[in-house]
Order: structure tokens, then C-alpha cells, then sequence
């Protein structure tokens, strides 16, 4: 029989008091695969600009991204879709990610950025930005910058992440030219 991931809830009621002793050694190596944490990560390996076209939505960043480690996770090697995590596990994971970003803009100066990792809530087939996990720099120059992003929240099977961009000053083209992209479970 398969190992099966189970939520907490399913554990406890598993575990419960055992006065009968009907755990078997199927439901430890259960536990045992609940209690190993899905995680995802990718690099963007061939940076491209990200054309951006109003200065009010945003917008997927581009580049060609190239998956590191995945468990319960599927990324550009499955999917066939760059700069995308999507959440493979059987049960409901609250999850943290981290992003960081290298970027320029293609020209002029103090362009106000803002960058945001974009959930797809395949549930409710829709999806938008995290607004926790915004960041908001500005592009004084082309010169490339760095900063980070930090979020947490509950994905359910099928759910995907993205890192998105938004140019608030004008049309003007960003590129992403590093980034790492990592996600990580804890059971709910």
C-alpha cells in the first residue's frame, strides 16, 4: 500500500488513545510521510525583460526558470510553464515563501516597483496577489537592485504561486535578472 499523506485532524483520530493497539506499521509510515514537509524551489537561469503595458495591473515576471528541489511540488520540469510553484500534496499545507529578486528597468529614472507573489486558488479557478508580500522599491537608475519577499498562507491541492511585477510610474519594461523562488509546508 502507498504512504498516505494525512491532515492533523486525521492523526489525532488515528492516534487517538490506541487502548486497542490497532496501529499498524501502514498508518506510522503515514505519519511518517504527513510529517515530511513539501518544499519547492526555482532560479530564474536565463533572465528576460517583463513587458509591461499599463502601469496599473500586474504582470508575470518572465525568464526561463529552472526548478532545484521538489517534494509535493511541481515547477517548469512538470509543468512545462516557467516561474511557477504548484502545490502537488493531498491535504491542505500552510506554507512560507521567500523570494529574492535582482532586477533593472530598461531605462530612464525613479520608477516605483512593486513586486508580488500571485496565488491561483484552483478551488475557486482564480487567482491574485498576495498583497502580504509586496515589496516596493524604486528603479533610481538601470542599475540592477536587489530585494526580498516574505509571505505565508493555506494552499489546497492544484494552487499555484508566481512572482509578479508591477511598474506604478509608466510602460517602462523590468527584468528580472536573478531570482530564487522557495516554498516550504507545515501541516494544518
Amino acid at each position: 500500500m502507498a504512504d498516505t499523506q494525512r491532515n492533523k485532524a486525521a492523526l489525532a483520530a488515528l492516534f487517538a488513545d490506541n487502548t486497542t493497539g490497532d496501529i499498524s506499521p501502514q498508518d506510522l509510515r503515514d505519519f511518517l510521510e504527513t510529517m515530511h514537509p513539501g518544499f519547492g524551489s526555482f532560479y530564474i537561469s536565463t533572465p528576460a525583460a517583463t513587458s509591461i503595458t499599463d502601469s496599473t495591473n500586474y504582470f508575470k515576471c518572465a525568464g526561463t526558470t529552472t526548478d532545484i528541489s521538489l517534494h509535493r511540488f511541481d515547477g517548469k520540469t512538470a509543468l512545462t510553464v516557467d516561474n511557477r510553484l504548484k502545490y502537488t500534496g493531498s491535504t491542505d499545507v500552510h506554507i512560507h515563501g521567500a523570494v529574492t529578486v535582482s532586477f533593472s528597468v530598461a531605462s530612464g529614472t525613479n520608477k516605483v516597483l512593486e513586486f508580488d507573489v500571485y496565488h491561483y486558488d484552483d478551488s475557486a479557478a482564480s487567482g491574485a496577489v498576495i498583497g502580504s508580500s509586496k515589496v516596493v522599491v524604486n528603479a533610481a537608475s538601470t542599475s540592477v537592485q536587489s530585494t526580498a519577499l516574505h509571505f505565508d498562507l493555506t494552499l489546497s491541492q492544484n494552487d499555484y504561486l508566481e512572482l509578479h511585477v508591477k511598474n506604478t510610474t509608466d510602460t517602462t519594461n523590468v527584468q528580472v535578472d536573478a531570482m530564487y523562488f522557495f516554498i516550504l509546508t507545515m501541516m494544518v
